[in-house]
């Protein structure tokens, strides 16, 4: 019986997904899945749950570059049931960043 997970599926720029490892499992990893949803052989133990969950990964991993705009939603998955989805209707959004990106919104 498999345990409560996430899914992050991208829509744009293309289809993939991040399935992570069952919340139950130590430590947490994260696996990156192409638009057949075949793994692609990847593991990522940059992974932090708490009260806010994190994931590392450089957007060249996922394909994504810079000023690419990058669509996708988030799914809790209990035994290959979607428990909930966010957003309900839509999607999350953002731009790749460029490289020097930090440099530019932190200038004082």
């Amino acid at each position: 019986m498999e345990k409560g997970k996430l899914v992050i599926t991208f829509i744009q720029p293309q289809e993939l997904q991040i399935h992570t490892s069952a919340f139950a499992d130590k430590p947490l990893k994260f696996t990156i899945k192409n638009k057949d949803y075949k793994y692609e052989g990847k593991d990522f133990y940059s992974i932090s749950f708490g009260k806010i969950m994190e994931l590392s990964c450089a957007f060249a991993g996922l394909y994504f570059f810079t000023g690419i705009d990058v669509e996708f939603f988030i799914e809790l998955v209990k035994d290959t049931e979607t428990i909930q989805r966010m957003p309900l209707r839509t999607v999350f959004c953002f731009s790749v960043p460029s490289k020097d990106f930090e440099r530019m919104m932190w200038q004082v």
